[in-house]
């Protein structure tokens, strides 16, 4: 029975002659304690509490006994074992893994030889997609990628990474599209194609988005814009076509004219402005078509 009264097999009582509870000289004193490993010793006095060793045998007197000191006859009170090879470098011919075999680098119980996860503990090896990387350290857990190829270097594999040129670790993606914020042409607008082909071409905003009658560039397709569509309405291959040194504002097509086709694309961004439906930055110096 321990101080509180219990029985408990995982609870031992012993009692030892020297001093009392009450310090006496010559009293007995009575402890109560978990034996993990049911050697008759309470893991707080126990030099080994998780492995049996009733006689308590210390030959290098480190506090920690010999059927549990990875270096029994070398002092070595806090056990290091930089190769985690299961032997103490107070003791081991070789104490990295620079210089030896059989290391373990992560000390999860699995040599460096066969581990997936060489600088990673992973006892249980587990590798979703089998591509000989575990998934603690695979930058693809779920998708095969044997060579972890990272070009954008932010720890997500190219593979299932949104944005595999540019780093983003968030991966936000606010138009669910597969395209990552940070590299999709039209981040509120679904566009997995990332098609650019609209006036003023390969200005880096997709078309899904692209305010084509923005001409001014200034959030909005207005009457300002009106103006300048109506300047070159009307030019065709008979009348002042439009060429790559004069170029059409308004030539949404880029057929070389501008005419009703062109005026139906232009009152479809008509209205557009900084409160309803904004266009997109631009750059009012680039070449409208390239023909």
């Amino acid at each position: 029975m321990c101080q509180d009264g219990s029985w408990s097999h995982d609870y031992y009582c012993g009692a030892s002659h020297g001093f009392s509870e009450g310090g006496a000289s010559g009293g007995w004193d009575v402890y109560c304690g978990v034996d993990s490993d049911g050697d008759g010793l309470p893991d707080s006095g126990d030099n080994c509490p998780e492995i049996p060793n009733p006689g308590q045998e210390d030959s290098d007197s480190d506090a920690h006994g010999n059927a549990c000191d990875n270096c029994p006859d070398n002092y070595n009170p806090h056990q290091e074992d930089d190769d985690c090879d299961g032997t103490g470098n107070a003791c081991d011919v070789f104490t990295n893994c620079e210089e030896g075999i059989n290391c373990d680098n992560d000390c999860d119980g699995v040599y460096n030889q066969v581990d997936n996860c060489l600088n990673v503990a992973n006892p249980g090896q587990e590798d979703m997609d089998n591509d000989g990387t575990g998934n603690d350290c695979d930058n693809c857990p779920e998708i095969y990628n044997p060579g972890q190829e990272d070009l954008d270097n932010d720890r997500l594999g190219d593979t299932c990474d949104n944005c595999p040129g540019v780093a983003n670790q968030d991966q936000e993606d606010a138009d669910l599209d597969g395209l990552g914020d940070i590299c999709d042409n039209c981040p509120v607008v679904q566009n997995s194609l990332q098609e650019d082909t609209y006036p003023p071409q390969d200005n880096g905003i997709g078309d899904a988005c692209d305010c084509e009658g923005n001409f001014d560039c200034d959030s909005d397709t207005d009457g300002s814009d009106a103006a300048i569509f109506k300047i070159d309405f009307g030019r065709s291959t008979y009348d002042n076509l439009c060429t790559s040194d004069d170029t059409c504002h308004g030539d949404f097509s880029c057929d070389g004219d501008v005419d009703g086709t062109d005026a139906a694309l232009f009152k479809s961004d008509f209205g557009r402005s900084s409160i309803q439906n904004p266009c997109p930055t631009c750059v009012s110096s680039e070449p409208w078509c390239g023909y």
